[in-house]
């Protein structure tokens, strides 16, 4: 059996009396990916931040590869891309290259040099996310989606076993969002990498992902996508508390 990346049990967190997830069990196994939906409040980003080790449940646990996720954070273990990484100043002088590089320092140590392997693996990694002819060019002269792929690069610099994605696609065209998740697909496929894309583009997840977990400070719904099909008017009404329109995405 493939080794456990996330391991949820028993999780509540609270903000002040107002409770935001109640009863969370979920586990996330090694080369999955999953997408994670729900409606706007429904605890997506508490239960993020959870993974990311930045808030810590009232009780239950969660472990990232048999550690808090704290440690698996400090240990570079967690690629992160957040919803706010297309908002940056596009006046910011940094190329692509420097971006990326700047993914690194995290396991370096701010004030500790490059080497030449650091180097390397900036090359490799913009290399796979199709950026190679634009490295030298500055990130606020991209195009929104030019711009996410470097953010990946970034977050892929030091090696995660684990990638998490918070509504990557937010201000980007529907060609551009087609390419992006057609990218996320190939990562998967050859690096093995286990990814939590965390998404409202309901058209698209049964396209790219393994699993989807449909999330109401409950888990109304965790599998499949042709279980998630087969029963989606159902799994809407529970999760969002009333039907739900779907918009198709033709993708070729």
């Amino acid at each position: 059996m493939n080794k456990k990346v996330i391991d949820i049990t028993d999780l509540n967190f609270v903000y002040e009396t107002q409770p935001v997830l109640e009863s969370i069990d979920l586990t996330v196994y090694q080369g999955e990916f999953l997408a994670l939906m729900g409606p706007n409040g429904s605890g997506k980003s508490t239960l993020t931040k959870l993974i990311l080790g930045l808030l810590k449940p009232q009780s239950g646990t969660i472990q990232i590869l048999g550690e808090s996720p704290k440690i698996a954070q400090k240990k570079a273990q967690i690629g992160y891309v957040s919803q706010k990484a297309n908002s940056f100043n596009r006046g910011f002088p940094a190329t692509v290259r420097e971006v990326v590089a700047s993914g690194r320092y995290g396991m370096k140590g701010l004030f500790r040099m490059m080497q030449a392997r650091d180097w390397q693996k900036v090359e490799e990694v913009i290399t796979k996310v199709g950026l190679a002819s634009l490295q030298d060019q500055n990130i606020g002269k991209l195009s929104g989606g030019q711009q996410q792929r470097a953010f990946i690069a970034r977050a892929l610099v030091s090696d995660p076993q684990l990638l998490v994605l918070d509504e990557p696609t937010v201000g980007v065209d529907a060609s551009s969002s087609h390419q992006f998740y057609a990218l996320l697909q190939e990562l998967h496929q050859k690096l093995g990498l286990t990814i939590i894309l965390v998404t409202h583009d309901i058209g698209a997840i049964t396209h790219y992902v393994d699993r989807v977990v449909c999330l109401n400070k409950k888990l109304h719904f965790h599998g499949t996508p042709a279980e998630f099909d087969h029963n989606k008017e159902t799994i809407f009404t529970n999760t969002y508390g009333h039907e739900v329109q779907m918009v198709l995405h033709q993708h070729e």
